[in-house]
């Protein structure tokens, strides 16, 4: 999930925004959560609160209270990964975005012919830098953690535990928003409390996957041919990869 903040004085065009977002993420089939804030103050409170929750921010830059330009030089004091795209009536401002590293800007009433080109071209750098990476909202802090290093997650009730090679981590959340997010990344269910990397995978039994490092978790019935097969298709894809890199 894509999360977006939009932050601007004038309660119409927060709206005009959140909806036009929502509309092009329905047809790029991008999910995303979008909030509003009216005025730079209001994000600055929330975001003391649960720092790095973002991964884009449009930013009106004319506010009353604190303008945009020092909103965001505040914003990169503790998050320099978040990208801004300023929101303004001119293109008088543009200089001032280079000392926060602007994304882009979005001239008001110019909408239409941009917003999705702009967008998009966030959506694209969110993918390509983070692509290898799972991030995790730890409530204070965005922990980041490398794909290949994790062995397996499981869910009890609402906690979340990551097992890496070096570490467990816990954090609230749904064990189905983070099979998302692994899609296509070598992830499997092998029950409703466990999703497994399929690359740490050493043996299958009737009701349990051994890992590599000796641990073991749980394998439902239910998707034990699912577990197999995937586990299989990895291993015959990796060797014919190794056949054709040792040719």
């Amino acid at each position: 999930m894509v999360r977006i903040a939009v932050c601007d004085d004038q309660y119409i065009f927060q709206e005009t925004i959140k909806n036009k977002l929502k509309l092009l993420c329905k047809k790029e089939s991008l999910d995303v959560e979008i909030d509003c804030y009216s005025s730079g103050k209001e994000l600055l409170e929330y975001l003391k609160r649960d720092i790095c929750i973002y991964d884009i921010l449009f930013l009106d830059i004319l506010m009353n209270d604190i303008n945009g330009i020092e909103t965001a030089k505040r914003i990169r004091s503790f998050d320099s990964r978040i990208q801004i795209i300023f929101i303004t009536s001119s293109s008088d401002y543009m200089l001032d975005g280079y000392d926060v590293e602007a994304s882009a800007y979005l001239i008001k009433g110019q909408e239409d012919k941009k917003l999705k080109e702009i967008f998009m071209r966030a959506i694209n750098k969110i993918n390509k830098n983070y692509k290898d990476y799972l991030l995790i909202n730890l409530g204070n802090s965005i922990r980041t953690i490398h794909i290949k290093e994790i062995e397996f997650i499981e869910v009890r009730n609402r906690t979340i535990t990551i097992h890496t090679v070096d570490e467990s981590i816990d954090f609230n959340g749904k064990m189905e928003d983070i099979e998302k997010r692994l899609k296509n990344k070598n992830f499997i269910l092998t029950h409703r409390s466990y999703l497994v990397n399929i690359t740490k995978i050493k043996d299958i039994n009737t009701s349990t996957v051994k890992l590599v490092c000796g641990k073991e978790v749980l394998l439902s019935r239910l998707r034990s041919k699912a577990v197999k097969k995937a586990y299989l298709d990895y291993i015959f894809e990796d060797k014919e990869y190794g056949g054709m890199d040792e040719s």
